[in-house]
């Protein structure tokens, strides 16, 4: 395995042939300009449809160039894109990341490859693990969280939305709410209840639906002051294979 100092010196190189070092100080600091750079510490930006999806393709090309070497998931498997190596390693090169000058954030990006892309990776089949963890974790799609509802918001226990068996296929019904970047995701991760029959808790099953199915309506929400990062998304007899199931019934 590879030193901690000879990972940083490569990683710094790269850095420095796929980024701008940030404005420093005498004191090495980061340098802040007033007038300059991103001061609002809002959640959600009121941004248009157009600015939003800009800053959802940087971050996801930023992540993809990390991709071609391993250095958006150091500590994973190199099956699944990433370098082998320890957390050690992966501190080193957030440390060194957090230098330059790269693409900022956004709360897609970070569903797909830091909730979508593992959960698939220690939970899904083999199948879905070729299908859909390569993909994700380097951020060559998006991904959204169909958990929320109208009725079931924190109590994910009170979802509604049904999944009913019919034969090899599953038949989704029902509404999602508050489903961040959903106008942007080609998958959905959602939440249904496959058997009303037993207690609130039980009976849940986790499907991936693929956004553009036929009977997927999705519907942005637009917030009092002009944003429109949150969806509503409707599913009517949405079906899909029993192999985007994750998990047991």
């Amino acid at each position: 395995m590879i030193d901690i100092e000879t990972f940083t010196s490569e990683a710094r190189q790269w850095l420095d042939e796929n980024a701008k070092l940030r404005t420093t100080n005498n004191d090495g600091k980061r340098e802040l300009i007033w007038g300059q750079g991103e001061f609002s510490v809002a959640v959600f930006h009121n941004l248009s449809f157009e600015e939003e999806k800009a800053i959802i393709t940087d971050a996801m090309k930023w992540t993809q160039r990390k991709a071609e070497v391993g250095y958006h998931k150091i500590t994973w498997e190199p099956e699944f894109g990433g370098m082998g190596l320890t957390k050690e390693h992966e501190k080193a090169f957030l440390k060194l990341e957090s230098e330059y000058d790269t693409p900022g954030g956004h709360e897609t990006h970070s569903v797909t490859t830091h909730l979508m892309a593992p959960s698939i990776r220690l939970l899904g089949t083999e199948q879905q693990k070729k299908d859909w963890v390569n993909s994700w974790a380097s951020a060559q799609e998006m991904c959204c969280q169909l958990f929320s509802e109208p009725a079931a918001g924190s109590d994910l226990a009170s979802v509604a939305t049904r999944a009913d068996k019919d034969g090899d296929e599953w038949i989704l019904n029902g509404q999602k709410v508050w489903s961040s970047g959903a106008q942007f995701s080609e998958w959905g991760m959602a939440v249904c209840r496959t058997d009303s029959d037993l207690p609130k808790h039980k009976g849940i099953t986790v499907f991936i639906i693929p956004m553009d199915a036929p009977g997927v309506e999705i519907r942005q929400i637009r917030q009092m002051s002009g944003g429109t990062s949150f969806n509503e998304v409707f599913l009517t007899d949405v079906r899909i294979p029993d192999a985007y199931r994750v998990g047991d019934i």
